[in-house]
């Protein structure tokens, strides 16, 4: 008795196959969008590399203060402790507001205009018609480049916000509304 067993397929069964990557989804839907996470962990980063630098000046100042004026010192308590103040202060500003700013930001794109929002205090909603759109620049500077993030760069017609700024994009991101909003389509074009 001889068992015949199937010869060994090569290629897999479908549900095992490899499915070809899947097309993003547009981002001309008038949906608003958060910026990427990464941009609060970017804010930290350059708020405390700022944090340092003034925290080296600030100590330097006592340092200098307290060296220089002998005959003050019961006043050195007060420049002490307002530099304290004023470094625990800026702390939690570095730590602390970048969350609740990325909280504040949007964006939304459709086919007619790209708006932004943005602002905890003081809010702003720009929008850009792609009408006004001259042209676009998406930027990337070492500490975004690190996380995968841009910046995207509106040069618009007009005097009044001629260059808007959006940040905190994911590269291809950035790169896509690029491409929206710099490519002809009917009567869109400048």
């Amino acid at each position: 008795m001889t068992s015949e067993q199937p010869e060994p397929t090569t290629t897999p069964p479908e549900s095992l196959a490899p499915s070809e990557p899947e097309a993003p989804a547009p981002l001309n839907d008038d949906t608003v969008r958060q910026l990427h996470p990464n941009y609060v962990r970017i804010e930290r980063l350059v708020g405390w590399i700022v944090f340092i630098v003034f925290a080296v000046g600030v100590i330097v100042g006592n340092v200098l203060v307290f060296w220089l004026a002998e005959e003050l010192r019961w006043r050195l308590g007060l420049v002490v402790l307002g530099s304290v103040a004023f470094l625990g202060g800026l702390a939690w500003l570095t730590h602390c507001w970048p969350p609740i700013a990325y909280r504040h930001r949007s964006y939304r794109v459709n086919n007619h205009r790209i708006e932004i929002r943005k602002g905890v205090l003081w809010r702003t909603i720009l929008d850009v018609p792609r009408s006004r759109v001259q042209h676009t620049d998406v930027n990337q500077g070492p500490i975004e480049r690190k996380y995968g993030l841009a910046h995207l760069i509106i040069h618009t017609a007009g005097t009044t916000s001629a260059n808007v700024t959006l940040e905190g994009l994911g590269h291809e991101t950035a790169v896509r509304i690029r491409d929206h909003l710099v490519s002809t389509g009917g009567d869109d074009a400048v």
